[in-house]
């Protein structure tokens, strides 16, 4: 008789444990689902951009992609040639990417009125 009510306590505590364990993974998968749904709207509206500003460019990549999933780098001159692209690819992207910031290091700044000399009292008494 003692077997058994230990026996069913046991049971009643590893169900609790379990029950447990389930809402904190259920808790995990909302949290992860909700960082997914957030990555994915931001990937969806920079490709949504990236096309926009440079269609012809998008068009590029896509026939790009299709031609490396189509299995069209069989041959060594095609790796050779994909190779040589996406190395100017890469190359032209990050220009674009540093010009700006390029430009902004280089732009002096203007000093804020009131920092040094515009703090200085006009009235004379």
């Amino acid at each position: 008789m003692a077997t058994a009510d230990y026996t069913s306590t046991v049971e009643a505590n590893a169900m609790q444990q379990l029950s447990r364990a389930g809402r904190v993974v259920a808790g995990d998968a909302q949290r992860l689902k909700g960082s997914a749904t957030r990555l994915a709207d931001t990937a969806t509206t920079q490709v949504r951009d990236a096309l926009i500003a440079s269609p012809y460019a998008a068009v590029g990549v896509a026939a790009g992609i299709g031609f490396v999933l189509a299995g069209g780098l069989t041959s060594p001159l095609a790796r050779t040639a994909f190779r040589i692209g996406s190395r100017i690819a890469v190359s032209r992207a990050m220009a674009a990417f540093a010009a700006p910031q390029r430009a902004a290091a280089a732009t002096p700044q203007e000093p804020t009125q009131g920092a040094d000399h515009g703090s200085q009292s006009t009235h004379e008494g």
